[in-house]
């Protein structure tokens, strides 16, 4: 028994791989919580990054997704994941609750350039290999 169709990995592994750390992402919010209180933030702020990273998301996802679909959804994908693993990277290096707002802020901004973008670009190359077999 196969675990992968033939050409399935080539085709959708990286796919696999960026939804594996979306999943994981989203493993590690809850967590986040826990952190942000043993860094010396309090309730309120943390309800204030959690907020601000909600309407960032709100607000970006038509803009990130127009960019998307104007330049390349594989760009989108890319540079939100970048921009995803430099924020995530940064927190734990702020030392104020601004600084790490702003990069919640750009947390958010990954998240939304990443979001939709990703299924779009596979779709988009599952019927391009289509097209290239006929």
């Amino acid at each position: 028994m196969k675990l992968f169709k033939e050409n399935e990995l080539e085709e959708l592994g990286l796919f696999y791989l960026v939804n594996f750390v979306i999943g994981a992402f989203a493993v590690a919010m809850p967590y986040a919580v826990i952190y942000f209180l043993d860094t010396g933030l309090s309730f309120l702020q943390i309800s204030i990054m959690f907020a601000i990273f909600g309407v960032s998301t709100f607000v970006l996802e038509i803009p990130t997704g127009a960019f998307a679909d104007e330049y390349s959804r594989k760009w989108s994908v890319v540079v939100g994941m970048i921009i995803v693993g430099i924020s995530f990277g940064l927190i734990p290096l702020s030392n104020s609750f601004l600084t790490t707002l702003v990069l919640w802020s750009i947390l958010g901004l990954g998240t939304t350039l990443v979001s939709g973008a990703e299924v779009a670009w596979v779709m988009d190359n599952l019927k391009f290999n289509k097209k290239k077999k006929n």
